[in-house]
């Protein structure tokens, strides 16, 4: 998605992920008219952003921050009530995300200590963890280097390959 700032396409992004409610139109997906009244709404149907500004949280792990805000629960409802977090879940399930998107990173690793690309892929695993198949990329590559911009490109290839939609959006092209 391309346009001048003030274009309208965070506007749009906000409707589509339920943040802001439509005034006008349909929103299909599959051929299906669907509405989208909230966040959640739209995390159900499949649907994320990554947003600029990343929501990395620096003092937890890679594995962490996969999971930030739903942490699964062992122990069954008692487990769950009281807060008992599946860690070998956590650290499984995260190492598998990263295989499959063939990105070399630690589970373990501080998200403090990562570069901004592979806190971009982090927020990606996160988006895949939720079995999203649209996805947002708001600017991916505005505060990333060149050699990360190119990471950055072969993971959307992936994901592409992987039936996951992107929508890249930006206010300038340059074709590289």
């Amino acid at each position: 998605m391309l346009g001048e700032n003030g274009a309208g396409k965070s506007t749009l992004v906000k409707i589509l992920t339920g943040v802001y409610q439509k005034s006008s139109g349909k929103i299909y997906i599959n051929d299906e008219e669907v509405e989208i009244r909230s966040p959640h709404d739209a995390m159900l149907l499949g649907i994320s952003v990554i947003h600029q500004e990343l929501s990395i949280a620096s003092h937890l792990n890679v594995a962490q921050n996969v999971f930030l805000g739903r942490l699964p629960s062992t122990g069954g409802p008692l487990g769950e009530l009281l807060g008992w977090v599946d860690w070998p879940k956590v650290y499984a399930d995260s190492k598998k995300l990263l295989k499959d998107l063939g990105i070399d990173l630690d589970v373990h690793t501080l998200a403090g200590n990562i570069s901004t690309s592979q806190a971009q892929m982090v927020e990606i695993v996160r988006a895949l963890s939720l079995d999203n198949r649209i996805i947002f990329m708001d600017e991916p590559t505005s505060s990333i280097s060149l050699a990360d911009q190119e990471e950055l490109f072969r993971q959307i290839r992936q994901l592409k390959e992987k039936g996951v939609s992107i929508v890249y959006i930006s206010t300038a092209w340059k074709k590289s």
